[in-house]
């Protein structure tokens, strides 16, 4: 036998027979004499051979019934296999069933002893090591109480505390994470990471994927006592997992604490109905997520790469308010430790099939193995429960990452980003009226919107969700009244998320603005190059005894004849950069911004789009803000007409009030 071989396992099976009949009493066990006994063969392994370096972190992995804890068992010379050859190199320390090497009539401190003693250790070792074994179960208050009086937590904290103190060379552990609440686990997991270090061959048998990736070198699957595939922990789950999504029987993992049972996976339910196929996938799957497919394959990549792919969604069942839907995509690592979440509209392309392409970079991520939770549900799902889809932590990749050994910062920004050179910025509230034409203009400058709402009580969130520019609606659902702070903080949140897709030019307006073309053709041309914001020429727009007309619908670009001469120039645009930011009180314009320059025009309609119109602007702010704001619109309430504008100066057409235009800012 190799040296460097710990374990050598070949052509090794097992078979158990198990009796037809049952006998329950001495009248059967003596009228059974007579009769000939059926038995049932059952080959809990068949024909099992691989071999497990010294040092080495080996997993096992399968299927209840698989055959894993009779393998472990026949490692641990617990059994004799019928066929085949086991060798071991060393000396082990098993951790196999519970109660395994326990009497249940024996105190804790006697039970230390016996089991101590069963893995080799003298008096003198174990009188040696019993405090460390014990401070280490913190089992110190129970430990002169019989075991039969433990939980099964405690009985499992004690026999691995004593299995990692015998000092052996292979330790054998039979789900060690299965049982124990979740501060024991964690104990478990960072003794694994000293093993390790102290490098110890360790065979695992688990169903905690999580820590079987983490800390496995390679892992083989059992199924029905045969290996089915081995390899990297990465590949060979996959094909588990892969395996299991493709079953239709009923898979019960108690020791998950998981109890659904698998459904078909054709099954479609209602909007208020949730179904199970498995342990990493529920949902109603009225709508449902076909497969996440990456653009390189082998799923491996290093931290220069272009992580990038498409998400092929089904309309399995189509639904009236599409536009309420939500594609949330989660990034984790092996411990469950979430790297990022990101989060988009679905629009609705009248097709059975949605494609949404998704790219982002992680080049401060460590090197190890990340998977992904994907979850089609109702933008309200915390309140109503609407779940389409929820496919949990899957669609597994490898990072190689030799430069780093902790992670950095991570900033990868929008994974659902398109092309995005300019986008746009809307902060609304009740502006179902104009929102339509103020998406659709809009839409003609930017490649993308993001909005926010604040509490809105009308149907704007869902015009704004329908608009195929609009890449995500930030809902405040409560509208609070201290709006000089208020405003001020709802723009730097959308600065953060317009941020997060990484655009050229950022471009924040009102609904009720409306611009003259030509500004993004000037953004993304040469011109532009040398400047980092843009301050835009505001004129404010008049309801007139000639000109009083409500808007209804359509354009509301010179929807008024009738405009003031004075000229507001507001920073609207900007380069982005992070140093850039909405500080302060009542700030329409961020701070941080350099190199402005002050051209093109803009329509402003807030309180000309009727005499209702009017009458709110005054209300909302003599009602939300402190004078000198209040004062001034009490004085306007009531006068919606105009023959001059609110300074007392003649009005002019639109060609006209800029000829004659007076700065005020």
């Amino acid at each position: 036998m190799n040296k460097e071989i710990a374990i050598s396992v070949k052509n090794v099976s097992k078979t158990f027979k198990i009796p037809h009949e049952k006998v329950s009493s001495v009248r059967g066990a003596v009228t059974g004499i007579f009769r000939d006994k059926s038995y049932e063969e059952f080959k809990a392994l068949d024909d099992i051979s691989f071999e497990v370096k010294k040092g080495e972190f080996f997993g096992i992995i399968g299927r209840n019934g698989s055959g894993k804890s009779t393998l472990l068992k026949v490692l641990a010379g617990i059994y004799q296999a019928d066929k085949g050859k086991v060798k071991i190199n060393g000396m082990i320390s098993p951790f196999l069933e519970l109660g395994i090497g326990f009497n249940p009539e024996l105190s804790g401190r006697d039970n230390v002893y016996l089991n101590a003693t069963v893995l080799g250790m003298t008096k003198d070792q174990i009188d040696e090591k019993f405090e460390s074994i014990v401070k280490f179960s913190e089992l110190e208050r129970f430990i002169d109480q019989k075991l039969k009086n433990y939980s099964s937590g405690m009985q499992v904290r004690l026999a691995f505390s004593v299995s990692i103190h015998a000092n052996r060379d292979i330790l054998l552990m039979d789900e060690v994470l299965a049982v124990g609440d979740s501060n024991f686990q964690q104990k478990c997991l960072d003794q694994f990471n000293k093993l390790k270090e102290q490098g110890k061959t360790i065979i695992l048998v688990s169903h905690a994927q999580a820590s079987v990736e983490e800390y496995c070198d390679r892992v083989i699957m059992l199924k029905n006592g045969k290996i089915m595939r081995e390899g990297s922990p990465l590949n060979v789950f996959a094909f588990y997992n892969t395996s299991l999504l493709n079953s239709n029987e009923t898979i019960f993992r108690d020791e998950d604490n998981i109890t659904q049972k698998v459904k078909n996976t054709l099954k479609i339910g209602n909007e208020n109905e949730i179904f199970y196929e498995n342990d990493k996938r529920w949902g109603n799957f009225m709508i449902r997520v076909e497969e996440m497919v990456f653009i390189k394959s082998g799923r491996v990549f290093s931290t220069q790469d272009n992580i990038s792919g498409n998400i092929k969604i089904k309309i399995q069942k189509r639904i009236k308010s599409m536009f309420n839907v939500d594609l949330s995509l989660a990034m984790y690592n092996v411990k469950d430790t979430l790297i990022f979440l990101d989060k988009i509209v679905l629009k609705d392309n009248k097709d059975d099939y949605i494609n949404v392409p998704f790219s982002f970079k992680v080049n401060e991520l460590v090197d190890g193995l990340y998977r992904f939770t994907l979850r089609i549900a109702h933008k309200d799902v915390d309140k109503n429960g609407i779940v389409y889809d929820h496919w949990d932590k899957d669609n597994q990749i490898r990072i190689k990452n030799n430069n780093s050994k902790y992670p950095g910062i991570l900033n990868i920004g929008s994974v659902f980003k398109k092309d995005i050179k300019i986008i746009g910025m809307i902060r609304m509230r009740n502006e179902s009226l104009i929102l339509q034409d103020t998406l659709d203009s809009f839409a003609k400058i930017v490649d993308g919107i993001i909005i926010y709402d604040d509490a809105s009580t009308d149907n704007s969130v869902d015009i704004a969700r329908k608009h195929k520019a609009v890449l995500n609606v930030i809902e405040n659902k409560i509208w609070k009244k201290d709006r000089l702070s208020e405003e001020t903080e709802n723009r730097q949140i959308l600065l953060e998320y317009a941020q997060h897709y990484d655009p050229e030019w950022i471009f924040y307006a009102d609904c009720d603005e409306r611009f003259d073309n030509g500004i993004r053709e000037f953004l993304l041309s040469n011109e532009s190059k040398n400047i980092d914001g843009i301050r835009i020429q505001l004129f404010d727009a008049y309801i007139t005894l000639d000109d009083q007309n409500p808007y209804s619908n359509g354009p509301l670009w010179c929807f008024r004849k009738m405009f003031g001469p004075e000229r507001r120039d507001i920073l609207m645009i900007w380069r982005n950069k992070r140093s850039v930011r909405y500080i302060g009180l009542d700030k329409r314009e961020p701070d941080g911004v350099d190199n402005i320059i002050t051209m093109f025009h803009c329509q402003h309609y807030g309180k000309a789009l009727s005499s209702e119109h009017w009458e709110e602007t005054c209300d909302y702010y003599i009602n939300n803000f402190p004078d000198p704001y209040r004062e001034k619109w009490l004085k306007r309430k009531g006068k919606f007409l105009h023959s001059v504008s609110d300074f007392g100066r003649e009005l002019y057409d639109w060609n006209n009030v800029k000829r004659n235009a007076i700065k005020i800012n």
